[in-house]
């Protein structure tokens, strides 16, 4: 789901890197992944912000006004949040929303980066379960780096020099 006016390029990098990953650790049902473009005016995130908050079961009428305004501020976040549910009487997490608002300055390989980043916190998510911190980020910026290296445009040519060099910066 997309803001009205999120860049076509844009758009392709983040779908590179979600398939990019895909194709190593497989699909995560119910994720839905938002495209915020920055500095947008309010109504250019209105459908995006109706379809988040349906999708995550939100009511309340400053649903997705932080989202909003991240990304009217200029953008640059890439984070996933969370749908939690209640599941034969234990909390679960159900479902993986998961943003990209990226800066004026990012570009396609930046974005397809995140997306790599972002969409391996969601399949750690729906394997189930709490995972300490540095198991989540770590496994993101373990296949940032991993997977990184094969986008037209890498900053970073191999593995080793993404992590000696910054991978996981975005994440």
């Amino acid at each position: 789901v997309q803001s009205t006016g999120f860049p076509a390029a844009l758009r392709a990098g983040a779908e590179t890197g979600v398939d990019l990953t895909r194709s190593m650790l497989g699909t995560a049902s119910d994720t839905r992944i938002y495209l915020l473009e920055p500095n947008g005016a309010d109504d250019v995130y209105s459908a995006l912000i109706d379809d988040y908050c349906q999708f995550v079961g939100y009511d309340w009428s400053e649903c997705g006004d932080s989202e909003r305004s991240a990304a009217q501020s200029g953008g640059g976040q890439y984070y996933l949040s969370g749908k939690e549910s209640c599941v034969c009487g234990e909390y679960t997490y159900a479902g993986a929303p998961m943003f990209m608002m990226p800066s004026t300055s990012d570009d396609a390989t930046m974005v397809a980066e995140r997306a790599i980043h972002e969409y391996t916190h969601v399949v750690q998510k729906a394997s189930g379960g709490p995972m300490a911190d540095w198991l989540m980020e770590g496994g993101a910026v373990f296949n940032e780096c991993w997977l990184g290296p094969e986008l037209t445009g890498s900053y970073y040519s191999s593995f080793s020099q993404c992590f000696q060099y910054g991978g996981g910066g975005g994440g």
